[in-house]
């Protein structure tokens, strides 16, 4: 249990003044200035018990959205509960930056509300609480530690692509996603009637004005899938700069991988730490992977992936630029330096990312 005491400011002058009082009481023999010290010294020490009966049989409770984009606001609930009969007064609550007066009554229970703004793209923790109790005088203070546990998820936010947006494919050029087939679709051809066809299939408006049966002939369309890879590898030193770059980069794949999904197309992503495939089922699925990953230093970066991508997202362009066969998917983040030179497409920091987003998207056709 933490649990700190202490002088107040006028809690401190007053005793200072105080000893002064009693000083001069004794040595003058002044019976009244003795009884004022004496009187004084009660107060304190009333201040005090109370204080220590203060904290106790108070119970906090921390309300936390689950999920948040990143550098919004969101509300967060705290919950006092007072199981104590007396009164615990006016205190205060300190949780990270906010400062919170309270108060609440014998055998009480309230919610408090504030905003909070969730700037850091991760996992936000929340693990204690501060109270400080003035008491009735305010002549001391005590602040109590309350250990608590909550946690939210703060996923990257995305940019909205103005464009129809398309992939690079294996012959260099690029496949508007909106021409990709959703999954179960299926699509007809027509041929001439066959003895045994089901009247189902028969295209009757065909064959009225061909004056002959005709037969549509199903056939399933292949289905598309994009596969992304995520390089959250770093061969050299991850610093602050490293972090924001990695930041950046997910709010790419955020946004490309969302326009995938919003059409009901399946989206699969490889990352190189721990090497696994994930495949979001729908987007709070894309937000909680998003939220949740890291990037790590490798000192020997390996690859033995088989898998034919549809685009890679890398911090680390210097060592994709070699991959000649990926050069026209890759998408990569520099903050580091002003002047990159580099046949890929990265992302500096005075640039715009909804430009370099939709400038992308049109790149290659």
């Amino acid at each position: 249990m933490k649990i700190r005491i202490n002088f107040t400011l006028l809690g401190f002058f007053l005793f200072i003044g105080n000893l002064l009082i009693t000083f001069i009481g004794i040595n003058v023999g002044s019976v009244p200035l003795i009884l004022m010290s004496s009187f004084i010294y009660g107060v304190f020490i009333f201040s005090f018990l109370e204080l220590i009966l203060q904290p106790f049989l108070l119970k906090l409770e921390l309300m936390v959205p689950s999920l948040v984009e990143e550098n919004k606001e969101e509300v967060i609930f705290l919950k006092v509960k007072n199981d104590f009969s007396f009164s615990k007064g006016k205190f205060f609550i300190f949780l990270k930056d906010i400062f919170i007066p309270c108060n609440i009554g014998g055998r009480e229970e309230k919610y408090y509300n504030f905003t909070y703004l969730f700037k850091k793209r991760g996992i936000e923790e929340f693990k204690e609480i501060w109270i400080k109790f003035t008491g009735t005088f305010g002549l001391f203070y005590i602040k109590k530690h309350f250990p608590i546990n909550a946690k939210t998820l703060v996923y990257p936010t995305y940019y909205q692509i103005h464009r129809e947006l398309a992939i690079p494919g294996d012959s260099g050029y690029k496949t508007s996603i909106s021409s990709f087939t959703r999954f179960g679709e299926e699509i007809h051809t027509l041929r001439k009637y066959s003895p045994g066809d089901p009247l189902r299939i028969i295209a009757w408006k065909t064959s009225a004005k061909k004056g002959e049966l005709i037969s549509k002939q199903f056939e399933k369309l292949s289905i598309f899938e994009a596969i992304f890879l995520l390089d959250n590898c770093l061969e050299s030193e991850v610093d602050d700069i490293s972090l924001k770059e990695f930041d950046q980069l997910l709010r790419f794949l955020h946004s490309i991988a969302l326009s995938f999904l919003r059409r009901g197309l399946k989206v699969k992503i490889q990352t190189l730490y721990p090497k696994k495939m994930f495949i979001p089922q729908n987007w709070d699925d894309l937000k909680i992977f998003l939220a949740k990953l890291e990037i790590k230093r490798i000192k020997d970066k390996s690859l033995n992936l088989d898998e034919n991508f549809s685009l890679v997202f890398s911090l680390d362009y210097s060592f994709w630029e070699s991959k000649s066969h990926l050069q026209k998917k890759f998408i990569g983040v520099e903050f580091h330096k002003k002047d990159v030179e580099s046949s890929l497409y990265i992302f500096k920091k005075e640039e715009n990312p909804y430009d370099f987003l939709n400038l992308w998207s049109i790149n290659y056709e």
